[in-house]
């Protein structure tokens, strides 16, 4: 090989790698949780796995039309979290996840004791409640609208600060969304429950480890 050769072969090399370079640069800068964050909301955690786990909100799954939409009446039995409870149903064992809305994560410290105790005080255990059943998620639990005495928890957790709209949900609840977003207003800017604090973070944002030091 002659030299102007080997010249133009280093050369096209040089040229190739500087290319290359700004792309893998500016694939580094993209936010760490970008393409996670799909993925992680869709594995749920056992209802009462030990702290440390990761835990994310399954989306409804797909084809559970079959079951959406069904008022069904069932017994509170336990309150696990501030938006998952359990109850019978037809003398059978249920777990209900709060459609469309979203509450602290008992690992938020403060802020999901407050969520639980909410949902404590507004679901006591042994009380009969109607579920608007929307569908099941992945982690087989039912997704609902609860109502106890013809009021819903949903709306009242919200209302009072024990949770938030849950937006990748929200739309799941056409009928009464206007009225989650006008309560969750109103106690945005009375500081109610979760609320009161200078930067809260986000359910959703904590299960993808923002805010932790």
């Amino acid at each position: 090989m002659n030299c102007p050769s080997l010249f133009s072969l280093v050369s096209s090399l040089a040229a190739a790698l500087l290319l290359i370079s700004p792309i893998r640069a500016h694939a580094g800068e993209l936010p760490r949780d970008l393409s996670l964050r799909a993925d992680r909301r869709s594995i749920a955690r056992p209802l009462y796995s030990p702290p440390g786990n990761t835990i994310v909100v399954p989306p409804l799954k797909p084809g559970a039309s079959n079951q959406a939409n069904r008022t069904v009446e069932a017994t509170v039995t336990a309150i696990a979290e501030g938006d998952i409870f359990e109850a019978t149903l037809n003398q059978e064992t249920i777990v209900v996840r709060l459609a469309c809305i979203d509450a602290a994560e008992l690992e938020q410290g403060h802020w999901g004791q407050i969520a639980i105790d909410n949902l404590a005080v507004f679901l006591p255990v042994g009380q009969p409640v109607k579920l608007r059943i929307l569908g099941t998620n992945y982690r087989n639990q039912t997704v609902a609208e609860v109502y106890l005495q013809g009021r819903s928890i949903n709306l009242q957790m919200v209302q009072f600060g024990g949770a938030v709209i849950d937006p990748e949900s929200i739309d799941n609840c056409p009928d009464t969304r206007s009225q989650y977003v006008q309560a969750e207003a109103l106690a945005r800017e009375k500081a109610i429950g979760f609320w009161n604090q200078t930067n809260p973070v986000m359910p959703w944002h904590f299960r993808l480890g923002w805010g932790e030091d």
